[in-house]
């Protein structure tokens, strides 16, 4: 069963690839860019090129898709031009943080677990593909979350300074940890399933606190 699975993520590695391909082509296809709807005077045409060259809109195609790729696959769907905000930022604002969060963090730590049983170089690839995507998701969010269960605005900076530090201390001591686990077992399914926990765990508080906010209606912003 491990193996069939296995083998059909890898069958859909190149479906998703053309996708991909695909999405970026009717993108590009349409007429303009993002800049050419800027109808401000002060902005010449000399600006209008330094900003494209900027955002790398002057760049090959192929390095174009290749960087959008990589983006992607790490949760980054990129900066809305219009309004200059990350697009996960304003998906979360639409639905809510924590109804992003709380997939992103439950999926990344089923992952995480199912990482113990890859053995196979196609395995590791596609692991690597799609935890990427949803663990970026998961590590950007958290501070939109703060601001979201945050009422009285003059304890925004409390908030979020807590946050940092436990993340920070989560940061400090799990490397640490890792290795003393490695260094016990001598194999990584040890480091794999402390990884898997531990997000498990985040996940479950996220949730908690989820439900806190708005309760177990599924379609309630929170």
């Amino acid at each position: 069963m491990r193996n069939y699975v296995i083998r059909r993520i890898i069958q859909a590695i190149p479906v998703i690839i053309g996708i991909t391909i695909i999405t970026f082509a009717l993108a590009k296809a349409m007429p303009g860019d993002p800049f050419s709807a800027i109808l401000n005077p002060r902005v010449n045409a000399a600006s209008l090129q330094h900003m494209r060259f900027e955002k790398g809109l002057l760049d090959p195609l192929p390095v174009q898709y290749l960087n959008w790729l990589v983006q992607l696959l790490h949760g980054n769907l990129g900066t809305s031009f219009q309004i200059s905000q990350p697009v996960t930022k304003v998906i979360a604002d639409r639905i809510g943080p924590l109804n992003v969060l709380v997939p992103c963090a439950t999926i990344a730590a089923v992952l995480a677990l199912v990482w113990i049983g890859i053995t196979t170089l196609g395995g590791l690839l596609a692991f690597a593909l799609v935890y990427g995507f949803f663990s970026g998701g998961f590590v950007s969010l958290p501070p939109v979350a703060i601001v979201t269960l945050t009422r009285d605005m003059s304890k925004i900076g409390t908030r979020m300074g807590q946050c940092f530090f436990i993340s920070a201390f989560g940061l400090l001591v799990g490397t640490p940890v890792s290795g003393a686990i490695l260094k016990s077992t001598g194999q990584w399914w040890g480091v794999q399933l402390w990884s898997g926990a531990a997000i498990l765990v985040t996940g479950s508080l996220l949730l908690w606190a989820r439900v806190v906010v708005a309760g177990w209606r599924p379609m309630k912003r929170a």
